[in-house]
């Protein structure tokens, strides 16, 4: 799940499994994600630096902090 620093969701996986590239998604998410075992779970604050930065993308704004509850399940090397 995916919220503004104000607690806002902007984004939601419904307690479904998302698997996706790690390529996909912004600096701050792939750090804490790389450092996470299968079965992890993390409330990570990604400063806007390495989240959108000064331009924001959709519903995140410019200079946004950005907080992420992540759960892994499993990783594919690839």
């Amino acid at each position: 799940m995916g919220k503004h620093i104000d607690g806002t969701e902007f984004d939601s996986s419904n307690g479904e499994i998302v698997p996706f590239p790690l390529q996909n998604v912004v600096a701050g998410f792939r750090e804490v994600i790389t450092l996470m075992k299968p079965g992890a779970k993390a409330i990570a604050i990604i400063p806007s630096n390495l989240g959108y930065g000064v331009n924001g993308q959709g519903p995140i704004g410019p200079n946004e902090t950005l907080v992420f509850e992540l759960t892994t399940v499993g990783l594919n090397e690839q």
